[in-house]
């Protein structure tokens, strides 16, 4: 091959940035997975359909098997390795092992980050909507209701220490670490909005979080 045959390209994965050359024709899926070893972007159909590829790209789900990696130059892509930080799970992961929202696996990556994606938009989505987020992944294992239990656990209320009012706990202390939006709100009133328990800080729990 040419050297006119590739590209450079900059991509920020998870935070991290990494200056690759590319063939213009590789997928970005191909890319995560060969060139930066982030093997839990898993490809199943490779036509965009099943979903086990989604990663975020900007905050938004796509297909990565669909789209090039030249089309991520410059730009942000979280994948499912991006959930976890500092040894502990995500909760959204943690709620997907403990409702058993999985059986082999191989979908799991998909429908943890469109469930991400979706509580990106959304801090308190109602099951109809969770439904519908996720209605574009497919998975032949679980029959979906254990994966629709361990959304449903995780936006309203998968419990983290001994704080029950878990929703806006984990917006006020993930969004430093998660990017978690809170849609301009201070934290009193996303305590306010979210918080079942909350009738002042004497008592929450995790007042003083």
């Amino acid at each position: 091959m040419q050297d006119e045959d590739f590209v450079m390209i900059r991509l920020i994965v998870n935070g991290e940035t990494h200056r690759l050359v590319v063939e213009p024709r590789r997928l970005l899926a191909d890319v995560l997975r060969e060139d930066l070893g982030l093997t839990g972007t898993n490809l199943g159909c490779e036509h965009g359909v099943c979903g086990s590829c989604t990663v975020l790209v900007d905050g938004q789900s796509v297909r990565s098997c669909l789209m090039f990696a030249v089309q991520a130059n410059g730009h942000e892509v979280m994948t499912v390795e991006g959930l976890a930080r500092g040894g502990e799970l995500h909760p959204l992961q943690q709620a997907f092992w403990e409702k058993q929202g999985l059986q082999c696996g191989f979908c799991t990556p998909g429908f943890l980050m469109t469930a991400y994606e979706l509580l990106q938009r959304n801090l308190n989505p109602s099951e109809e909507e969770i439904r519908s987020a996720l209605s574009g992944n497919i998975c032949r294992c679980t029959g979906y209701q254990q994966i629709y239990r361990s959304g449903a656990k995780r936006f309203r209320g998968y419990s983290w220490g001994k704080c029950h009012c878990t929703i806006e706990y984990w917006s006020l202390t993930l969004k430093r670490r998660h990017s978690l939006r809170t849609d301009g709100h201070s934290v009193q009133d996303v305590k306010r909005r979210f918080c079942p328990k909350f009738g002042g800080e004497k008592n929450c729990d995790n007042s003083n979080q």
